[in-house]
């Protein structure tokens, strides 16, 4: 995990050095778990199983109190384990449905992608392993 952290973290510019955003803050996880690796390994499948259920889920959902739950959740889980972009997402999407009683298509939208983009990273930093 430590060359995956570095060949993918530069701490100037947020990006990969292949050119994607920076979906997780391997800096900031690393500070989490103290530097252990194999726990910043079993964080990375354990939220990246997360992501996929409510990635699954957010597509079913009919009732505002379970889409609360779950914005709630993403963001929680997306805030602890350095997931900055789908935690604020989320966060906002959370925000407008509690105060609008909805949330925009498009933002919605921006969160699914977000989350999909951050599974596929956490993917592609364990193969590397």
């Amino acid at each position: 995990m430590a060359n995956a952290a570095s060949r993918v973290v530069q701490k100037s510019t947020g990006h990969t050095s292949e050119g994607h955003e920076r979906w997780i803050d391997l800096v900031f996880l690393g500070r989490q778990t103290m530097g252990n690796k194999s726990l910043e390994i079993e964080i990375l499948k354990l939220f990246r199983s997360q992501l996929d259920i409510h990635l699954s889920q957010l597509a079913h959902l009919e009732d505002d109190t379970q889409l609360r739950v779950r914005l709630h959740t993403i963001k929680g889980a997306a805030h602890g384990v350095g997931a900055i972009e789908v935690g604020q997402l989320a966060a906002k999407a959370e925000k407008e449905l509690l105060d609008t009683g909805h949330v925009q298509p498009s933002a919605m939208n921006r969160l699914r992608y977000a989350v999909q983009q951050t599974s596929d990273f956490i993917g592609e930093l364990l193969t590397t392993k």
